[in-house]
C-alpha cells in the first residue's frame, strides 16, 4: 500500500548522482514507484557549482527533482529576493518540480518570494516554448 502511495524523496547521505542513482535503482526493484530525486544543494563556497551540476546529471534519468534551495538563500549575506529568485531559475532550468525553502528568522518571505518567482518563471518558459513553436512553424 506505501509503496503505491506514499511519495519518497530520495537524498545521498554522502556522494552525489551515483549515490541517489544506486538508491533509486534499489527502490525501484522494491516496488517504490513514486520517487522524487535530491542531490542536496550546497551553499555558496562549500560546493553549491558542483551540486548544480549533480542535479544536471540527475535530471537525465527522468524522474521528478526536489531541490532544496534554503540551503543557499539562508547562507548567504545577500538580498533573499534575489537569491530567491536566481535559485528558482536555475531549478526551472533545471526542470525540477519541487523546491524546498523556510520562512523562518532570516528566510521570513522566502515562501512568498519563491512562490511568486516560480509564476513568472512558469509564465516566461511557456512563452519561450510558445515563440520556438512560432518560429518553426513560420
Amino acid at each position: 500500500m506505501i509503496k503505491r502511495e506514499a511519495a519518497f524523496v530520495i537524498a545521498p547521505i554522502e556522494g552525489g548522482a551515483e549515490e541517489v542513482e544506486k538508491v533509486l535503482r534499489r527502490a525501484e526493484e522494491m516496488g517504490y514507484n513514486r520517487l522524487m530525486l535530491d542531490s542536496i544543494l550546497k551553499p555558496p563556497l562549500f560546493g553549491l557549482v558542483d551540486s548544480i551540476i549533480e542535479f544536471n546529471k540527475l535530471r537525465k534519468l527522468n524522474y521528478p527533482l526536489f531541490i532544496g534551495i534554503l540551503n543557499v538563500s539562508e547562507l548567504i549575506d545577500a538580498d533573499s529576493t534575489g537569491v530567491n529568485a536566481l535559485l528558482t531559475n536555475v531549478a526551472a532550468e533545471l526542470g525540477a518540480s519541487v523546491l524546498l525553502t523556510m520562512d523562518e528568522g532570516r528566510s521570513f518571505g522566502s515562501s512568498w518570494e519563491v512562490k511568486l518567482s516560480s509564476m513568472i518563471t512558469s509564465v516566461s518558459c511557456i512563452r519561450e516554448r510558445h515563440q520556438r513553436d512560432w518560429e518553426r512553424i513560420y
